[in-house]
Order: C-alpha cells, then structure tokens, then sequence
C-alpha cells in the first residue's frame, strides 16, 4: 500500500483507516461502515452495486487528485484513530457512563 496514490475499498474499514494514516486518498462504498469514518477531504463516497456510480467517483478523483491533501488525510486519522487518540475517547465515555453525565 506505500506506493499507492488511491485505493478503491469496499467494507474494509482497517484497510481505509491504514490507507489514510498513509495519506492515501480512497474511494469505498456506502456500505454501513466506511461512512461513519471518512469525512469529504479524506474519502470519496459511491453506491454499492452501482457500476456508473463508482465510474463517476472513480472519475471525480481523477479530475480533483490535488484537492486531496495526505497531510490533512493523514492527520485526521491520527486525531481519530490513533491509539492515544482512541483511548481519550474511551477513557471520556467511561467517565460519561460512570458518573452518569450522559
């Protein structure tokens, strides 16, 4: 995956999560999974089982390549899924839950 520039995923959220800790803009499918973790700077979006859907997407990124930032891709993974990052949040919902701050 280092010499990827994109990546067309489906279902696979650790590999879209690995890919954007790398800079890696994608393309995945709403699925129920990939969309709860992507934001429009880090991925492209397309229907499952539509063919002329992900040509389109496949295209758009084609066309906007340099709108992409790997910096800005790669950061939002680390403030989101990165272990220390991760366990602040988990560490806060416990709290939450705890204490009942809910």
């Amino acid at each position: 995956m280092q010499y990827n520039d994109s990546l067309l995923l489906d279902k696979k959220i650790f590999v879209l999560v690995e890919a954007m800790f790398r800079g890696i803009q994608v393309i995945s499918t709403i699925c129920g999974g990939p969309e709860e973790v992507v934001t429009p700077q880090t991925c492209l979006l397309c229907l499952k089982g539509d063919a002329s859907a992900l040509a389109a997407t496949m295209d758009k990124m084609r066309r906007d390549y340099s709108a992409f930032n790997p910096v800005e891709i790669r950061n939002h993974a680390i403030l989101n899924y990165s272990v220390r990052n991760g366990l602040k949040k988990v560490m806060l919902g416990m709290r939450i839950i705890y204490f009942g701050l809910f």
